[in-house]
């Protein structure tokens, strides 16, 4: 009897350590992919930031082409194309929605040149 307790007891314990294991990889899987996602909030931000200040300075200006704002600027949180080949992007900070907040959008032409700078400061 004794004996067969031991190893009900061994075997729970250790199916106990392979489930504790599993959610242990979890938990370190998940804290990855946070991390993971930290990093690209503060790259889109970081973005935001120095396309701002470019619009405040007025180092970003109409006729510039597309290669040289993403050379300066880094790449646009969302870009999209346009009807007649223009092209859409827009730079937001991290913390800011998609749909309503703060963003800015640059709008090129069907030859890749700035058209239209375009700031929202709307208010979640």
């Amino acid at each position: 009897m004794k004996k067969t307790s031991l190893i009900v007891l061994f075997v729970f314990t250790a199916a106990s350590s392979c489930v504790y294991a599993d959610a242990l990889g979890t938990l370190i899987d998940v804290g990855k992919s946070q991390k993971a996602m930290g990093e690209t909030l503060n790259k889109e931000t970081k973005a935001y930031e120095a396309v701002k200040r470019a619009v405040e300075t007025g180092r970003l200006q109409k006729g510039q082409t597309a290669k040289e704002v993403r050379s300066a600027y880094g790449n646009p949180v969302v870009s999209s194309e346009e009807s007649g080949g223009a092209s859409r992007w827009v730079y937001k900070p991290g913390y800011a929605s998609h749909f309503d907040g703060i963003k800015i959008n640059l709008l090129f032409d069907k030859d890749k040149k700035l058209a239209k700078i375009e700031v929202l400061n709307r208010s979640q």
